[in-house]
């Protein structure tokens, strides 16, 4: 066995600890994957003492790319309850109008600029983040259209260093609001009872298959299912040209709702944390060789579409605070899900109570109750605009244009 692997692995590790102890120093006023590129752009492409082949090396691309991200896909799919999902219409409707409100300011804004394809790959990007941009960067590199391809990459990388931060402080706001106000357990509380009650109704009325415990708790049981899973949304996604990511969270949803998997399969087995932390450290490689002339020639092009994005959010977040009568920074940070992207976005509603816990505002109960309200709020606006909505338009488009 060559230990070539650990060095890799023990560099980006420790980049790892060093964001989190970052984040710690700042009483989590700043979330540590926004450290961790911070740290990645100092070391890799200034410093060059890591590169995109350490990450190789180290096999968390190999994870990623291999099993890794169709599972977390799954995973993703099989983490919402269809109770959730019926009681998230307002995220839904949220969402929806984030995507449109991002996608026609950035063809009005953009296309006199840099053109109809431009405009139009940017803006469906920023207003759904990593699935999109993948078709589209494939698609312009298919192309030979260079220019483009490095605009769509860029703005994929640097789209959750403004989406991720951005909707951890609105969503901050937004719970100090309500502390402030004092109604903020309450909300928890009648979500809470409204879950359980959902729940029960769902028990009485469930025809859902039942399988063993001892088969929900293997690891191989739950692998083998995602496995078909992935294997079943590779082929119907050629067959129907719809992306199999697409299929996978269709079909992870579903599993779970009939009952061939636990809710949070891959967690309950162990292998969620192995499999997202080789994803968060994969999805920011690209950031340590990115060099300073390729983001300078095009910051202003991305400059222009984070600010149309972030605009379209917060005019949507006013207008749904006033009808849904929410304050506007929680509605803000809803609407901004769309910018965050997955798996990230499973990480939105913890990191904006972290700040308030260690800073005394909140203590650690009442903050899991806030996390279990706003959490599904955050994940389902990014499955709703990632996911499905500008994976769709995004799959549309480059057969047109």
């Amino acid at each position: 066995m060559s230990p070539t692997v650990y060095i890799p692995l023990i560099a980006i590790c420790a980049i790892f600890v060093l964001s989190e102890l970052s984040s710690r120093l700042i009483k989590n006023k700043i979330d540590s994957l926004l450290f961790f590129m911070i740290y990645l752009v100092i070391f890799g492409s200034i410093l060059g003492w890591i590169t995109e082949k350490d990450f190789d090396a180290s096999l968390f691309s190999t994870i990623t790319y291999g099993f890794g991200l169709p599972f977390a896909i799954i995973s993703f799919g099989a983490s919402v309850s269809i109770q959730e999902f019926k009681g998230q219409y307002k995220t839904f409707i949220i969402g929806t109008a984030a995507v449109a409100t991002i996608i026609l300011s950035g063809l009005v804004i953009g296309t006199p600029i840099v053109g109809l394809r431009t405009a139009l790959y940017s803006a469906v990007e920023i207003a759904g983040g990593g699935q999109a941009g993948l078709i589209f960067l494939t698609k312009a590199q298919q192309d030979g259209d260079n220019s483009l391809a490095a605009l769509i990459l860029l703005l994929m990388n640097l789209q959750v260093c403004v989406g991720y931060p951005l909707s951890i402080y609105a969503l901050r706001r937004g719970i100090k609001k309500h502390l402030d106000v004092g109604d903020m357990m309450t909300i928890c509380d009648a979500n809470l009872q409204s879950m359980n009650a959902a729940n029960a109704d769902s028990g009485k009325k469930s025809h859902k298959i039942h399988v063993p415990d001892f088969l929900n708790d293997s690891f191989y049981y739950v692998f083998l299912i995602f496995g078909l899973i992935a294997l079943a949304a590779f082929w119907i996604g050629q067959k129907t040209t719809i992306s199999h990511y697409v299929w996978e969270i269709i079909f992870g949803f579903i599993v779970v709702q009939v009952g061939i998997l636990p809710k949070g399969a891959l967690n309950r087995v162990g292998a969620g944390g192995l499999i997202f932390g080789c994803m968060y450290a994969t999805i920011c490689a690209q950031m340590c060789s990115m060099t300073w002339k390729e983001i300078v020639v095009l910051l202003p092009q991305v400059l222009l579409f984070f600010a149309v994005g972030v605009i379209g959010c917060a005019l949507c977040g006013f207008i749904f605070g006033k009808i849904m009568k929410k304050n506007f920074w929680e509605t803000f940070s809803v609407s901004l899900g769309c910018m965050v992207g997955f798996p990230p976005s499973l990480l939105v509603a913890e990191s904006a109570t972290s700040a308030l816990v260690m800073s005394g505002q909140l203590d650690a109960e009442k903050a899991k109750s806030i996390v279990d309200y706003y959490q599904p709020q955050i994940v389902i606006s990014g499955v709703v605009t990632i996911s499905i909505e500008t994976g769709i338009i995004a799959g549309i488009i480059i057969g047109i244009i």
